[in-house]
């Protein structure tokens, strides 16, 4: 570079010689072009001219002479210049610089692509330039402090909202990771972002978009939004602009790392490792050995969680209630026994052969207690029982009547009653001691326990019918509650595992997408996966259930094939142990292999959530009209019905 500023300055000087030197030449040809007027005025122009010539070579020596003019710059401010030109960036202007800046500020200061992009120079210039600009020793002393400063903080006030973005993004991707299906499941456990304005489907749509498309994508979730068939008529989401619908999204990633950092917290105080961070802050040590990885629980870990520990805290205070019952059961007992014992001692006093006209105060908790031990008794013998307690002093219709003040006689499903009961009315049951209170509580749960004795003997005869009735008919109801024939079985081999609804979806639907699509992307599994996903999550509840019911026939349509499966191995079995002649290695082949669990594949199914989606393997179909796949294509007429 420095020799090229010296061939510069060279070329300069050159030049200024040859612009003196055309205007001496220049001085002459205008002598000579002069006008002449006769020989006598030719004799003196060329005196003159003689004169003129001698007068212009020495004029011409002396302006010639550029030595003589100081120069512009001293030696050293040259040196300067030259050595500035050599550290700075001649090609780089002003826009450049700004372009630099505001790019930094947008990207990062090490996003050399995206600054390259912005500021229309190379990646290898923007790095030098950076790496010259971040330099404190070079960058900062060719700025002004004002400038300088200026500039950096610019860059890092933009550089905190894009770790700030980060965090967001990477607290949004962690809490959506614990759901098995966020659009459907998405709710918030230790935060409290609840909206009067939004939903929960809003806010569930909202916060997968925004971390489907990215932070501030926010017109691409108002598309989303207008797309989706949900919110076809919410006209206040579709309606709302783009800073809005970004504000929302905003808060509710927000409220996203929040939940994170207190499930971390959480589970920190669980393991211990708060309290030993906290006692070497206050220590001061530093501690070099890497950090432990946290491990967050799943959404269902965490409802199950909070259930267990919703029932501990019900199961301590029902025991603590209990305490407290115990308790003044036995006041009341000790209250109780010391009344008895003064009635009994005023009934000594008083004569045996007075007759009452009603039946007395103090014989009121005597009848309470035996009319709410007698259960389903008529009144008739209750009046009978305590009128032999106190002969000839009252007469069965007194009794009656004070029987029908005190006590109904009801059948209450809730205690679990299936009788007419006496019950005895709230004003009365004071008069009720202890051990009245203890027979009663003990009686109900024996018929409480009944209750559900009876009603799963219910449910497992109905299902027994069921499958009594789906082996008569031959099939089962489908989604309009019209009997589907189940198809032809062949019971030599095991029976086809039943499929979940997303699998009959697909298996339905997925001749549909590839006729929508070109030939080239019919090959494609991955894009037809991705339609098929799309237009299951597109489904609405109602299309949802018709599917979940194909489903529940499948589900029969298995057990009715596996029991017939298992029917005629065990008559094989049976035949094989009754022949004389019989292959050992057969039947031992036969008593080791285990039996099939009919219940194996619905377990399973049911265990797996319908969002842990996985899209099943293309089925060879054989289109007659006993094709196990029948289900998958809901036409009732090919099933005859």
């Amino acid at each position: 570079e420095e020799t090229a500023k010296d061939e510069s300055e060279k070329k300069e000087e050159t030049a200024k010689d040859e612009f003196a030197k055309k205007d001496g030449e220049e001085k002459t040809v205008d002598e000579e072009s002069a006008p002449k007027e006769g020989g006598h005025e030719k004799t003196d122009a060329a005196e003159d001219k003689k004169v003129s010539g001698e007068d212009s070579k020495s004029t011409k020596k002396k302006g010639i002479d550029l030595t003589a003019i100081p120069p512009l710059l001293s030696e050293e401010k040259l040196a300067d210049k030259r050595h500035l030109l050599s550290e700075g960036y001649v090609d780089w202007g002003r826009h450049h610089y700004q372009a630099f800046v505001k790019a930094s500020a947008k990207y990062g200061r090490t996003n050399y692509a995206k600054i390259a992009i912005e500021v229309g120079k190379p990646e290898s210039a923007i790095a030098s330039y950076s790496k010259a600009f971040w330099n404190e020793e070079f960058g900062k002393k060719r700025f002004s402090e004002h400038e300088y400063d200026r500039a950096v903080k610019s860059i890092e006030r933009g550089e905190k909202k894009l770790h700030d973005a980060r965090g967001l993004q990477r607290g949004t991707e962690v809490f959506l990771s614990l759901f098995d299906n966020p659009w459907q499941e998405l709710e918030f456990t230790y935060t409290n972002c609840r909206d009067k304005i939004f939903t929960i489907e809003e806010d569930r749509h909202l916060l997968c978009w925004a971390h489907k498309f990215g932070y501030g994508q926010w017109e691409a979730v108002k598309m989303a939004i207008r797309r989706h068939p949900n919110f076809r008529f919410d006209y206040y989401l579709r309606s709302l602009p783009v800073d809005a619908i970004g504000r929302r999204c905003e808060q509710l990633m927000r409220a996203a790392e929040r939940e994170i950092e207190a499930m971390e917290k959480k589970v920190k105080e669980e393991c211990g490792s708060s309290n030993n961070e906290e006692e070497k802050k206050e220590a001061g040590a530093e501690d070099s050995s890497p950090l432990v990885p946290i491990k967050l629980p799943r959404f269902k870990e965490i409802r199950a969680m909070k259930r267990k520990e919703a029932e501990q805290v019900v199961a301590q205070e029902r025991k603590q209630l209990e305490e407290k019952v115990d308790l003044i059961e036995a006041q009341m007992e000790s209250i109780q026994k010391r009344l008895k014992e003064l009635q009994q001692y005023a009934k000594e006093n008083v004569r045996k052969t007075e007759k009452y006209t009603e039946v007395p105060e103090e014989l009121l908790p005597e009848l309470a207690n035996l009319v709410a031990r007698a259960g389903n008794s008529s009144k008739d013998t209750l009046a009978s029982q305590f009128a032999d307690r106190y002969p000839g002093q009252m007469t069965k219709k007194i009794i009656c009547a004070k029987i029908e003040e005190i006590a109904r006689k009801e059948k209450r499903s809730e205690e679990g009653d299936t009788k007419m009961v006496w019950y005895v009315l709230p004003d009365y049951m004071n008069l009720l001691d202890v051990e009245t209170f203890r027979l009663l509580r003990k009686a109900k749960e024996e018929r409480l326990k009944k209750e559900e004795d009876r009603k799963s003997k219910s449910t497992s005869k109905k299902k027994h019918d069921d499958e009594a009735n789906d082996d008569k008919v031959g099939g089962a109801p489908g989604p309009d509650g019209n009997i589907v024939e189940f198809p032809q079985y062949d019971d030599s081999e095991p029976p086809r595992d039943c499929k979940k609804a997303f699998t009959l979806f697909c298996n339905g639907t997925r001749r549909e997408v590839k006729q929508s699509l070109d030939t080239a992307s019919r090959k494609d599994k991955n894009k037809v996966n991705g339609i098929l996903k799309e237009r299951w999550f597109a489904l609405s509840a109602e299309e949802k259930t018709v599917w979940k019911k194909w489903q529940q026939w499948d589900e029969r349509r298995y057990q009715h094939q596996l029991r017939l499966f298992e029917r005629k191995k065990k008559k094989k079995k049976q035949k094989r142990v009754g022949s004389p002649q019989k292959d050992v290695s057969s039947s031992k082949m036969d008593v080791d292999t285990p039996p099939v669990s009919p219940h194996k594949h619905t377990v399973e199914s049911a265990t797996k959530s319908e969002s842990s989606i996985s899209i099943p393997k293309k089925a060879k179909r054989s289109f007659d009209a006993a094709s196990p796949m029948i289900p998958c294509i809901p036409k009732k007429r090919r099933f005859g019905s």
